[in-house]
């Protein structure tokens, strides 16, 4: 079953996200952007494409994580001059490493493993070592930045080699990738 999202003014003019379920996402723009009843006529326009209309509704069916970005309105009418407003959509999804890289250690050298993932939010990084989560210490470095994370063993030793996990996960969803230590 897929989701989707709605997003809309309140009376209070605070912004709500609506999830709802088999149903496309929905900005209304001269609700949420300009004002009531406000939009005679309009373009709406993403990514150098312009919808043109009388629709006060911009429907996206099945959104994907392309379709993130800024939208914008630009309505008019009678009453006044044209007004533009812009809208920033997140689409948020699970991770999937996009990116793994075992390496090749000699004995004495310092060595790394290397992971990169995709999400939205951001992942956060952890690191196994047959099915022992691994912490910074003990000439282990673990490094995390937004979307990537990187095991540096300083000294390699015997012990060190074999079959690592670098597990990335969000409130989505949790992905992991197998890395060699050889």
């Amino acid at each position: 079953m897929s989701k989707a999202w709605s997003l809309r003014r309140l009376q209070s003019g605070a912004l709500a996200f609506q999830q709802q379920k088999s149903s496309p996402f929905l900005l209304n723009f001269c609700e949420l952007l300009l004002y009531p009843n406000s939009c005679n006529s309009g373009v709406l326009k993403f990514g150098g494409r312009e919808f043109e209309g009388e629709e006060e509704y911009l429907e996206i069916l099945g959104i994907t994580r392309e379709q993130s970005g800024k939208y914008e309105c630009k309505a008019a009418n009678e009453v006044s001059s044209a007004d533009v407003k812009q809208v920033k959509v997140t689409v948020n999804y699970p991770p999937t490493i996009t990116e793994s890289k075992s390496n090749e250690a000699t004995t004495g050298r310092q060595a790394s493993l290397k992971c990169e993932a995709s999400a939205v939010p951001a992942p956060d990084f952890e690191w196994y070592r047959d099915d022992t989560r691994i912490n910074s210490a003990n000439g282990l470095e673990i490094k995390s930045t937004e979307g990537q994370s990187s095991l540096t063993v300083t000294n390699v030793t015997e012990e060190h080699y074999g079959n690592y996990t670098c597990v990335a996960a969000n409130k989505l969803g949790v992905t992991n990738a197998s890395l060699v230590l050889f």
